[in-house]
């Protein structure tokens, strides 16, 4: 019984997954020279022109490096434009140290493709301030 409830539970949350879809980020990061890697699930909650989505980011600056864990609710202003914000919690590491790292994040996305988007986002933590993102995103 508990295999069959094991198999049963990693089938819907495989079919969940399959469902959504994801994009993938790369970023240039300002003023802390750096770049930023990320997965997104999209559409993980949808109402009319509001969605939510969940991020998993990595920074890379001259301060160090932090991944991060954001949740980003998306307002569509027209059929192209999206509006996102949101929270967002994770670790840096500097110095050899880590600490928690908590901020948000509030950005613009344009696509130029059916599969890719730029974007420009700000964002603030606990640990570097303010910082910009400037980047592209690719849907699968």
């Amino acid at each position: 019984m508990k295999k069959t409830t094991l198999i049963l539970g990693a089938g819907l949350l495989l079919s969940v997954a399959h469902a959504q879809d994801f994009s993938a980020n790369v970023a240039f990061h300002a003023p802390t020279l750096g770049g930023s890697v990320g997965l997104t699930a999209k559409g993980l909650v949808a109402f009319d022109d509001l969605s939510v989505d969940a991020r998993l980011i990595g920074d890379i600056t001259t301060k160090g490096f932090a991944v991060q864990a954001d949740v980003l609710p998306n307002l569509y202003v027209t059929d192209d434009v999206n509006l996102y914000f949101g929270p967002s919690l994770g670790m840096g590491f500097s110095n050899g140290g880590a600490s928690f790292l908590f901020g948000g994040v509030g950005g613009l996305a344009y696509p130029v493709t059916d599969a890719f988007d730029v974007f420009a986002e700000g964002k603030w933590n606990n640990l570097s301030g303010f910082g910009l993102r400037v980047g592209l995103s690719y849907y699968f």
